[in-house]
């Protein structure tokens, strides 16, 4: 596989591809079932942070150690096009739920917001962390989120560009986050020996889950939005059930720390991906807890 860290993974909406996105300044392409490497794509862009898939599989946002964001075709990996616009490297992009927008973050601590139609900055906000974390959207579109400088979460609303709440009480830096796929949730975490849940719109912190002494370096919750799934700085995933607060178990997943992961849609298997430089697939049904 990859021959540095595994930084990005990404799974098509129908399950059957993942794209991995290394400090090897490769992407390579996965079968999900079966585990068999279908392509490589190699560039020359600078180490790669992040990937995501668009809501109907055809595109790939990719963001690298250059000011561009790659967008690529979803199937060849074939570059469609670039977005220019950020000073620095890109560390997140991501594609909103109706692809018509993509938002990213980058090292010169800005957000920002694309209109995919144009090519053109809709938005920008200032005042976010310069470190690798997701910038999610919450399932409706209308919200986004990042880490902001000072340890806390932005939050924007995407219709008018404006941060409409600051999630405040983290004690370290936010390197982790996922909106929950049936509510506007947020789980948030990172170097803290805690996730926190937050609802999002309002800013008010709902749940803490504590963590031993690791970090949290990634977060997915399940389709259904029950499981909250957290890749650790010691190699293992651990879960809880998210409305009850109660932890299901952990295991040890990777030899190093686990920086993405990823349920597939219909919620049967979950990718992890670490700074090992392996990527494995998992039932979800043999989990622990479940």
């Amino acid at each position: 596989g990859h021959g540095h860290w595994l930084r990005g993974l990404a799974l098509s909406p129908d399950g059957t591809r993942a794209v991995s996105g290394s400090e090897d300044q490769t992407l390579r392409f996965w079968d999900v079932a079966s585990g068999r490497q279908l392509r490589v794509v190699a560039g020359d862009q600078g180490r790669i942070s992040s990937v995501t898939f668009s809501s109907d599989g055809k595109r790939l946002a990719v963001g690298t150690g250059s000011s561009e964001i790659h967008l690529l075709d979803g199937e060849t990996g074939a570059e469609l096009e670039k977005l220019e616009g950020h000073k620095h490297g890109v560390h997140a992009a991501t594609f909103s739920p109706d692809g018509k927008t993509l938002a990213s973050i980058g090292y010169d601590e800005t957000l920002r917001l694309w209109d995919l139609a144009t090519g053109r900055t809709l938005h920008t906000l200032s005042g976010i962390g310069e470190w690798i974390c997701p910038v999610p959207f919450s399932s409706d579109g209308r919200y986004v989120a990042a880490p902001g400088k000072d340890k806390s979460v932005l939050v924007l609303d995407i219709a008018s560009g404006k941060q409409i709440a600051k999630l405040i009480g983290h004690v370290e830096f936010v390197r982790s986050l996922a909106f929950s796929p049936a509510e506007n949730l947020l789980a948030a975490g990172g170097d803290e020996r805690a996730i926190r849940l937050w609802d999002a719109p309002s800013g008010r912190e709902v749940k803490i889950f504590k963590l031993p002494e690791t970090s949290a370096e990634s977060l997915a919750i399940s389709p259904n939005g029950k499981l909250l799934a957290a890749g650790c700085g010691d190699g293992r995933i651990r879960f809880w059930d998210i409305h009850s607060g109660k932890e299901l178990g952990s295991m040890l997943a990777h030899i190093d720390g686990i920086s993405a992961i990823a349920f597939t849609r219909d919620g049967k298997r979950l990718l992890s991906g670490s700074t090992d430089t392996t990527a494995l697939v998992w039932d979800v049904a043999a989990l622990p807890g479940k």
